[in-house]
Formats: structure tokens, C-alpha cells, sequence
């Protein structure tokens, strides 16, 4: 197996050209499928990614120990327990980008139900003759219920926002009920 071949398996990638493969970055692990370049040039592969990350990130996200691994010379075969770390790097990664797009719809839509809520509650104190006590003291409720939940996805936002992996290695076992 020559390097190129190695790097395609580590990452899944897809051809685009002659002796040239796009993928996700393992380092990033950006919305697009092609923020990655490779390309097989005299025995070596050359890796360009799109969103700015370092060929040393590049390589520590695949569990490589230097771009000697990038040159047919290296040889080394993938160790796996270094695959395995490297894809579920990817794969935590990548969970991660989803959940933070649910994280911002749900935040988006709490925001308008405080919104709601805010202004409710503010028409039935300028009226609060026949103000209905239940009525508005569910609005409270539910006030006060959505300030905490969008307390929450602030939270969530800045964990998965960050390098934590700890921090989302805990948010995701969290959401999967472990």
C-alpha cells in the first residue's frame, strides 16, 4: 500500500482527478466534504486544507507521528490503535457539528418564544384590568422556563464551540444516556 493509498483509507476521500483525492479535514472537520486536497506526486503525498489548518494538526488528527508517514519510503503500516483514535477524533468531530446546528435552532426558537412571552406578559400589565391571574402566571412559567433552556444551549454553544474534546467527549456521551 503506497502512502496515498493509506491516506485515502484514513479518510475516506473521494477522487478528483488523476492521482488527486478531496475529503473532510480530519483536523477541522469542516461542513464540506472537499476542505481537504491530496495529491500523489513522486512517491509523497502533498495535503492543502481549505480552512487554514497546519499540516501538523492535519497529522495528529490522523494519528500520525510525522509527514515522514506522507512518503511511499516510510512504509509504516497504519497502526490501528492509531486509526481507531483518529477516527473517533472524525467521528466525535463531526457529531459535534451537528449538535451544534441543533443547539442554534433551538436556542433561535426559544428566543422567540421569550420574545412571545415577554411581550404577553407586558400587553397584560398595560391592561391589567381583567388580567386573568392563571393565564399570566403560566406566561411567568413559561418565561422563566425558556430563560433556563436557552441558558442551557449558551452553555452547550460555548463547550461545543471550543477544543474542549473533553468537554464535548462528555456532552456526547451526556446525549447518548451514558
Amino acid at each position: 500500500m503506497n502512502a496515498a493509498e493509506r491516506i485515502v483509507q484514513l479518510l475516506d476521500m473521494h477522487r478528483a482527478g488523476e492521482n488527486k483525492w478531496r475529503g473532510r479535514c480530519p483536523a477541522h472537520q469542516g461542513h464540506s466534504d472537499n476542505s481537504l486536497a491530496a495529491e500523489y506526486v513522486d512517491g509523497k503525498v502533498i495535503l492543502h486544507c481549505f480552512g487554514g489548518c497546519s499540516l501538523k494538526n492535519i497529522l495528529d488528527a490522523l494519528g500520525m507521528k510525522s509527514a515522514a508517514e506522507l512518503f511511499d519510503s516510510s512504509r509504516m503500516p497504519i497502526d490501528p490503535h492509531q486509526e481507531r483514535q483518529a477516527r473517533a477524533r472524525r467521528n466525535l468531530l463531526s457529531w459535534r457539528n451537528r449538535y451544534l446546528k441543533v443547539v442554534c435552532k433551538v436556542r433561535r426558537l426559544v428566543n422567540s418564544e421569550i420574545d412571545y412571552a415577554a411581550a404577553t406578559i407586558q400587553s397584560m400589565g398595560k391592561a391589567a384590568a381583567g388580567v386573568n391571574p392563571e393565564a399570566e402566571g403560566a406566561l411567568w412559567s413559561l418565561l422563566g422556563r425558556a430563560v433556563a433552556l436557552r441558558q442551557q444551549c449558551d452553555e452547550d454553544f460555548e463547550v461545543l464551540n471550543s477544543d474542549d474534546m473533553e468537554g464535548i467527549f462528555e456532552m456526547w456521551q451526556k446525549a447518548q444516556g451514558k
